[in-house]
């Protein structure tokens, strides 16, 4: 009975970060182009189509690719919203994650007034 009880509260806890996920890229504008975010005057067109976190998931190392010689800030933020580090990035840069906790986290990238996001696990 108390495995059950596990089971059905890992499921619930799984679905909480889920929805908080895709709250958050609705909030944000995850995947909309042209939408204005609060007043910063920031807007989610793409920066270019070549942003990529890699290897994803990934328990230490990962690589961010943006993919232009333009310096870039990327941001990370857990999925509550905390921001966690950012990095000034000119075509690609690897970075250990190794002391993150396990879960989901959104990489953000601003070039200018645009920007992008990644999800990105770690293991």
């Amino acid at each position: 009975m108390m495995l059950r009880y596990k089971v059905k509260r890992e499921i619930m806890k799984k679905s909480l970060i889920l929805s908080a996920l895709f709250l958050f890229s609705l909030t944000v504008g995850f995947s909309q182009e042209n939408e204005r975010i609060g007043g910063n005057n920031l807007t989610t067109q793409n920066i270019n189509s070549q942003l990529v976190i890699f290897p994803n998931p990934s328990a230490d190392m990962v690589t961010v690719n943006t993919g232009t010689d333009r310096s870039t800030l990327v941001q990370l933020y857990n999925l509550e919203g905390k921001f966690i580090e950012s990095w000034v990035v000119e075509n690609s840069l690897s970075m250990d994650l190794s002391t993150l906790e396990k879960g989901n986290y959104l990489f953000i990238a601003i070039d200018g007034n645009k920007k992008e996001t990644r999800t990105f696990i770690k293991l």
